[in-house]
């Protein structure tokens, strides 16, 4: 991947991009039903199917298409690009720095704990500590970033 390539993907994440950490409550069927479950996920959404391709030729992750009948993006179809858990992780590790809009979610989101799992099986309680102020930290990040943009 070369710097261009990498700084033409920042650019795209910068306007077209999401990143979260999601929290739901762990139910029947996970080892640990005394903690949430908090996952990292990064997505981009357009209309244009081919800088999509491109994305998941060069990132990897997932890809899809679906028709819309309104909305944001008005009628017709939009193209998906989305990586979850330490794929995602490591994508923001490559981009983090040549990001502007978004570089301090992904700051945020890079301190966020992975596991090896997609569950929360072996999570210590410091580690459930972090995972939840991560969480918080960039649920409040975005929240302030949501006011700037409605009040400027």
């Amino acid at each position: 991947m070369t710097d261009l390539e990498l700084g033409y993907m920042a650019g795209i994440f910068d306007g077209e991009g999401s990143l979260s950490i999601t929290s739901r409550p762990e139910g029947k069927g996970y080892k640990s039903p005394s903690h949430n479950m908090y996952g990292l996920s990064i997505q981009v959404s357009m209309k244009n199917r081919h800088v999509v391709e491109w994305i998941h030729n060069n990132f990897g992750g997932n890809a899809y298409r679906y028709r819309q009948n309104g909305g944001a993006f008005g009628k017709g179809f939009i193209s998906v690009w989305s990586m979850t858990g330490s794929q995602a992780h490591n994508f923001l590790g490559l981009i983090v720095n040549l990001l502007i809009e978004k570089r301090e979610q992904a700051t945020i989101a890079l301190k966020f704990p992975l596991l090896d799992y997609g569950h929360n099986y072996g999570v210590t309680n410091h580690m459930q500590e972090v995972r939840e102020s991560t969480y918080t930290e960039l649920k409040d990040q975005k929240d302030m970033e949501r006011e700037y943009n409605i009040d400027s």
